[in-house]
């Protein structure tokens, strides 16, 4: 929920800041073969444009498979007087793949079709994103073509791996509780191709603009507890840790996420540091 450039195009350069996050995710840890993904993010607004412009450099592992790839953003922002704004984006980048099988474990004899396979795939995407002081709601499909992930060819028989569309919806308000507590309720609906309907709902506490805590459940994988310290207003601290409610948690003692924000703020306009 606080890297909306992972998720939507369109929030490049939202907040009237320039903005660099970057997150380390280590999941289901001790289980073998399990994701690892490191995620770079920058974007910021073009000055008196209404443009925002991004980019967003991934590595991930994932068993015998390493994905990295590179995309930038463009959106366009559409300002209301007492509405909040608009944006309207776009992303378009290069995925690059590796799959090594010969690191697989083979239990009688070869496979002659276990190798080292390579591919580099091109991808584009687009969303739309709301937002006001108080509040967003975006929906996004960041990886509209279906591409080939790699094919093997033998006597005749063709395997295949394609990337599935996927479309997310995200959505957030801020409360004032009192002088110095607030709190922010927050879904994210995740819809792939021939999978069932996912979401995560999120509940944050924000203590004197400081300190935030809060409460996030994944349907059918897990709960997560979240910690953020805001240094200042340039520097943004984040921890998570992910319960597994399903039948891994007999092989792993669950998930954790870090991140690190640095923000410089590039207009006077009133932004907020939580979204």
């Amino acid at each position: 929920m606080f890297n909306g450039l992972a998720l939507n195009p369109a929030y490049a350069g939202s907040q009237k800041q320039f903005n660099a996050m970057a997150v380390i995710r280590s999941q289901w840890v001790n289980f073998e073969g399990a994701p690892k993904t490191q995620m770079l993010s920058v974007h910021a607004p073009l000055d008196r444009k209404n443009i925002g412009l991004g980019m967003l450099i991934s590595h991930e592992t994932i068993g015998v498979h390493t994905d990295w790839s590179a995309y930038v953003s463009y959106a366009y922002q559409i300002k209301f007087k007492r509405a909040g704004m608009l944006s309207l984006g776009l992303q378009g980048g290069l995925n690059y793949r590796q799959s090594d099988f010969n690191s697989l474990t083979v239990q009688a004899g070869t496979d002659p079709l276990l190798g080292y396979y390579r591919k580099s795939t091109p991808n584009f995407g687009t969303g739309a994103f709301y937002s006001t002081r108080k509040g967003y709601v975006g929906l996004s499909s960041p990886f509209l073509v279906e591409n080939k992930t790699f094919d093997i060819n033998s006597d005749g028989l063709i395997t295949e791996n394609r990337e599935a569309r996927y479309y997310y919806l995200t959505a957030g308000k801020l409360f004032e509780l009192g002088p110095k507590v607030q709190t922010m309720p927050s879904m994210l609906l995740r819809l792939q191709d021939n999978m069932p309907l996912g979401y995560d709902l999120s509940l944050n506490f924000y203590y004197n603009k400081v300190l935030g805590t809060g409460i996030s459940y994944r349907n059918g994988d897990s709960i997560i507890g979240m910690f953020q310290l805001i240094l200042n207003e340039n520097v943004n601290f984040g921890y998570a840790y992910d319960y597994t409610l399903s039948s891994l948690s007999n092989h792993t003692q669950g998930s954790h996420e870090l991140l690190l924000n640095y923000r410089i703020r590039l207009s006077p306009e009133p932004c907020h540091a939580y979204f």
